[in-house]
């Protein structure tokens, strides 16, 4: 009773910490009195940007690069909504009706659909917008920027369009308010007619620049679309290479004189940003999936790269952080966004530093799944291999038997390769690849040779693993893992920082055979578990390191029915319930770090989303994981190699009979690992959006030494016979 009490008290006082944390963003502040000009040059490239020389040859400013993502995939016009909405979003380009106050039968349509008053600009598909991103795991608000800017008396005007053969503006979803309504900006009389032209349209910059003046003195926020890059783009395809080139260079040089022209007309304490929310389609065709940002601050010297909480990675951004950006430039609290506000951190050649940086992750990206899916193949073709050889293991040659060992053993080398493949920065991925795949089999075969006993170089294996994650956790601000190949990719965008799901199986298959073989060799000690468990589980949860929630969650349940297992203890429901309250109280310690914390994580950021739009938000959180796993199951060839080992371990665990659990009781804390190694799978594929990789990766720890073991066992082991 008295341990209720205390801990209930624990809960209580983080819960205040929590409400008092969310008070303190819920205070309003006044905005300044400055302006920003957002330019959007859509479909521009890095090498684009570098061309204006406005941006490329400028002694100011910092450069980024954006993921483009939206709620569903990518688009043109998620990106720009997601710019918008702080949040992750889903449009289409037919949902982007604006139209000007003027057109009588729009406006009397649009107070019929939404009994509302249009706007100088407003968009005749807002109810459909509303519905579809109502439906999305990312909970979006459309209009999210201009409502929050209408509320605090700030003025947002839009200038352009990307028209084709029908009008189009993408702008108008990052200013128009939660009812699709825009009050000022010319979004009709900008172009003219150019047979030379794609379309045989092409924005009349001299009227553009006398709109922006007009509306640069009544409006705080400025956003203007410069529809030439996004039309070229679009007719690329009916254009030689040499009159896309050409029309290109024009266009870069009318660009670059309209962005000094606005140049000239800002004050100090102005802002301009030139934002492209999606790169040109052969270029995303490609694998450049990442758009550039170029910010320039009128009042302060300097050159440098764009980065955000969101990423934590130096020349990364993502598109729902130019919301934050906005909102943070002017002061404004806004809880309904997910984005984090843009830092600007000095680079002596910012470019040089991006160029290379955009090379690394785009090579990364194209690489990484076939060099997954060939590594996945392979580790279940050694399985079945292992089997068959089971099966006929009498009539087998003993130096078979051993290669295969051999190379069972080397499938747990294989993550560590991948993992320190980033050290060699060779220019192309799959030859460090295959370096570090050949230098390490190269040094575990001399190992192999000194050290007879298999149990003891799986245990170095993955002894090895485990402390050059921690380190890297640590120590090293994750360099590895985010470069490794089973790490996580900034185009796809669903990590940017931390451990991913996929190390993180590893983490928990590695720490725990490896502590379980060394309680084998030496007797089982509290005195080294409890300190290790505590020292994997702060790496793993804390918001500066690890910071993965799931993984958190995962490997406290796996360590704690480790530690109870080793002790004696029978696992009961007051035990589950006993692991499920501490884990409680390590995901809260973790949340008060995070809380505590500048550049907050995940865990912060989805308690405060709670917080603000209540229990709905947790349902969206489950039915995200749900989805993503069902996906993933059907899709990912990951799911193909939990399968096969589930199936493995139930056809050992039935034939030859007792074989199993013979060797169970032959090695006790082996088993007592490999126990908490499949606990710390079903949780792992439970709470986490990627459990199914998490699962697969950490459960080969069963496996692999599993075979090895019954390969040893050459009395248990011939199938034909039992």
């Amino acid at each position: 009773m008295k341990n209720k009490k205390i801990i209930s008290i624990i809960l209580f006082v983080f819960l205040i910490q929590v409400f008092a944390q969310s008070l303190v963003f819920a205070e309003n502040k006044a905005p300044k009195n400055e302006k920003l000009i957002i330019i959007t040059a859509n479909r521009f490239d890095l090498e684009d940007f570098k061309s204006i020389n406005s941006i490329g040859e400028s002694n100011q400013g910092y450069i980024g690069l954006m993921n483009i993502r939206g709620a569903k995939g990518t688009n043109d016009a998620s990106s720009y909504a997601s710019i918008g909405w702080g949040r992750k979003s889903y449009v289409l380009n037919k949902d982007l009706t604006f139209f000007d106050y003027s057109d009588v039968a729009k406006s009397s349509h649009y107070k019929f659909t939404t009994k509302e008053e249009p706007s100088k600009i407003s968009n005749l598909n807002i109810n459909t917008l509303i519905q579809t991103n109502s439906e999305s795991d990312f909970g979006a608000i459309p209009g999210n920027l201009g409502e929050i800017a209408k509320k605090n008396d700030l003025k947002i005007s839009v200038i352009g369009n990307s028209d084709k053969e029908e009008p189009l503006l993408f702008s108008g979803a990052i200013a128009m308010d939660t009812f699709g309504r825009i009050n000022s900006g010319n979004i009709d009389d900008v172009n003219i007619v150019d047979y030379e032209a794609p379309y045989s349209i092409r924005t009349d910059y001299d009227k553009l620049l006398i709109s922006f003046r007009e509306q640069y003195k009544s409006s705080d926020i400025v956003v203007i679309e410069l529809g030439d890059s996004y039309r070229l783009d679009e007719y690329k395809k009916m254009m030689t290479d040499s009159a896309y080139e050409e029309y290109r260079d024009k266009l870069i040089n009318r660009i670059d004189s309209f962005i000094s022209n606005v140049e000239k007309e800002l004050s100090k304490n102005d802002s301009l940003m030139v934002v492209s929310p999606f790169p040109s389609l052969e270029n995303y065709k490609e694998g450049y999936r990442l758009s550039p940002v170029y910010i320039l601050n009128e009042n302060e010297e300097g050159l440098g790269v764009l980065t955000s909480a969101s990423t934590r990675r130096d020349g990364v951004i993502s598109n729902i952080d130019i919301s934050a950006y906005i909102n943070n430039r002017f002061e404004l609290i806004n809880p309904e966004i997910s984005g984090k506000p843009i830092v600007e951190k000095q680079y002596e050649n910012p470019w040089t530093f991006l160029e290379a940086e955009n090379q690394k992750i785009v090579s990364l990206s194209s690489v990484r799944i076939p060099v997954l899916y060939t590594y996945a193949v392979f580790e279940m073709c050694v399985w079945i291999l292992t089997l068959i050889i089971g099966l006929f293991y009498s009539k087998v040659p003993k130096i078979v038997i051993r290669a295969v060992k051999f190379i069972l053993r080397i499938t747990l080398l294989i993550p560590l390769v991948i993992l320190i493949i980033p050290i060699f920065n060779f220019a192309d991925v799959v030859y460090s690849l295959i370096i570090g795949l050949l230098f390490l089999t190269g040094g575990y075969a001399i190992m192999s040779k000194l050290i007879k006993n298999d149990l003891n170089t799986i245990a170095i294996l993955s002894g090895l693993t485990t402390i050059i994650l921690l380190f890297d956790m640590a120590l090293f601000n994750q360099f590895l893992i985010k470069n490794s190949l089973l790490g996580y990719d900034p185009i796809i965008g669903a990590r940017f920082y931390g451990i991913g799901n996929e190390y993180m199986g590893v983490l928990v298959g590695a720490s725990l055979i490896t502590i379980s073989i060394f309680f084998e060799k030496f007797g089982f000690k509290n005195i080294i578990l409890i300190p290790f468990t505590l020292i994997v589980v702060f790496l793993m949860g804390n918001p500066m390191m690890g910071a993965n929630v799931g993984g958190t969650i995962t490997i406290s349940a796996a360590f704690l029915f480790l530690i109870l297992k080793s002790n004696g203890v029978k696992i009961d429901i007051k035990k589950i319930i006993g692991i499920f309250v501490a884990i409680v109280l390590i995901v809260s310690f973790m949340a008060w770090m995070d809380f505590n914390n500048e550049n907050r994580s995940h865990l912060a950021n989805t308690i405060l989303t709670i917080i603000n739009t209540g229990p709905s938000a947790i349902l969206q959180i489950i039915i995200r994981k749900i989805s993503m796993n069902i996906q993933l199951i059907s899709a990912s060839m990951w799911s193909r190699v939990l399968i096969l080992a589930i199936i493995l371990m139930v056809m050992l665990f039935y034939k030859p009979f007792g074989v199993l659990k013979k060797l169970c009781q032959k090695h006790p804390y082996i088993a007592n690992g490999w126990i908490a190694i499949l606990v710390g799978s079903v949780v792992g594929f439970m709470v986490n959006d990627s459990g199914v990789v998490a699962a697969a990766t950490s459960i080969s720890y069963v496996v692999v030494p599993m075979l090895v073991l019954l390969l040893n066992n050459s009395d248990d082991i011939n199938f034909l016979k039992k």
